[in-house]
């Protein structure tokens, strides 16, 4: 490569050894492979954008640094991240299109957590769900008795070993008073897509056995969007916030009830929050809302919704600067405003939030929420449950919640 360019990748810092290093991985999952850059080579990696050669980049980290790197130092690096299928080359695409027709060929979307976020053998998974709605964490398990109907639920998608019992109250609430028969779920597409609504009509495998996607309205919903809302579906094939909500139905309902799922990722909607212009005004997703408002009716069923998302993501593991007890209590604050225009069913409000401080917390249940705002006939929503989950090793806290619509 002539002028080598780095992917879209997620870079998080690392310490091993006493040494500070930058980790890249792909989160569109092509490749699973992780590279790990010592820091001080940081900003040659924002030189590897296409346009420098590595004689460029010996000139500018010169310039920079007023030091010689020789220039094959910086060519082992660029073969590293080559090797790695970090970089846009003709080595990645080769490689990304074999990974594309053997997910197109494969019938079913299998379980990518499974073993990892949670147990991948049936009677341990149940045991580990089951344990997140005992007593005094947990809520108790659904008596499926209750009165009040509801339409939707929103849920967290932190790992469930960090956050399944706020997984657990939300689920309680929502099934003892739901009878649909089929779920909506909005997850978040966090490898990035091109649309902002990414359908797939794949079944999903997990060690619970296998769930049926309703394949005829997904397509149903897809034929009314000028969009192709499969475009990005292999972002599916390892994303995690539609396979946990998926693990939690079938073990709550798989013994009680036939279901099925249409499993939808959402993309990201910062270009609004940076010029001011409603989301809603974007003829995607009004298009998109106006869709699944009409596929809903068209298809008879019962629907509810489920939107898989959690709330502020902060501190150096997401470039913010600080990690005190201030500013986590900041994001919290944060979170609770987010939460108050949810339950009182307010996009406008959750938009004009993320938008005046420039989406400074992360909120990346901001375009799933904001949609179903959009899409749910609901009188009220409220919350069940609130937490907050702070590493202070890997310097993160993310917020998450469960909030329940009622009919």
């Amino acid at each position: 490569m002539t002028y080598p360019k780095l992917r879209p990748l997620e870079a998080f810092p690392v310490e091993a050894q006493g040494q500070r290093l930058i980790g890249l991985r792909d989160p569109q999952g092509i490749t699973e492979n992780v590279a790990f850059i010592p820091q001080q080579w940081g900003i040659l990696l924002t030189l590897l954008n296409g346009q420098n050669s590595v004689r460029d980049i010996q000139t500018i980290l010169l310039r920079h640094s007023g030091q010689l790197v020789m220039s094959d130092q910086i060519q082992q690096i660029v073969d590293q991240l080559d090797e790695a299928l970090l970089l846009d080359s003709p080595r990645f695409h080769a490689h990304r299109e074999s990974v594309l027709r053997q997910f197109r060929q494969t019938p079913t979307r299998p379980a990518a957590h499974a073993g990892q976020s949670y147990p991948a053998e049936a009677e341990e998974l149940r045991r580990y769900l089951d344990a997140f709605f005992q007593p005094p964490l947990g809520p108790g398990l659904p008596n499926f008795a209750g009165t009040t109907p509801v339409v939707a639920l929103m849920v967290p998608h932190i790992d469930i070993r960090r956050g399944g019992y706020v997984y657990a109250h939300g689920y309680k609430e929502f099934l003892e008073n739901c009878d649909a028969d089929l779920f909506v779920i909005f997850g978040i597409a966090h490898g990035g897509t091109e649309n902002v609504y990414t359908l797939t009509t794949k079944d999903f495998e997990t060690p619970l056995g296998t769930v049926r996607t309703d394949a005829e309205f997904a397509q149903a919903l897809a034929r009314r969007c000028a969009r192709n809302l499969f475009a990005d579906e292999f972002v599916h094939k390892g994303e995690h916030s539609v396979e946990f909500q998926v693990i939690f139905l079938q073990h709550l309902l798989g013994d009680k009830r036939n279901f099925q799922i249409v499993p939808l990722l959402c993309g990201g909607l910062h270009e609004h929050v940076f010029n001011g212009t409603a989301p809603i005004e974007n003829p995607q997703v009004a298009e998109f809302v106006d869709a699944l408002k009409r596929t809903v009716v068209e298809s008879g069923r019962r629907v509810a919704f489920i939107v898989s998302v959690d709330l502020s993501h902060v501190g150096p593991r997401f470039g913010d600067p600080t990690f005190s007890g201030a500013f986590l209590r900041r994001a919290e604050h944060a979170d609770q405003a987010f939460l108050e225009h949810v339950t009182r069913l307010d996009p406008q409000g959750l938009f004009q939030q993320v938008r005046a401080d420039k989406d400074a917390f992360r909120i990346d249940a901001f375009p799933a929420i904001y949609t179903l705002l959009h899409v749910i006939a609901a009188k009220a929503g409220r919350l069940v449950k609130y937490d907050q989950m702070i590493d202070s090793h890997i310097g993160s806290a993310v917020g998450f919640a469960s909030v329940v619509f009622y009919e």
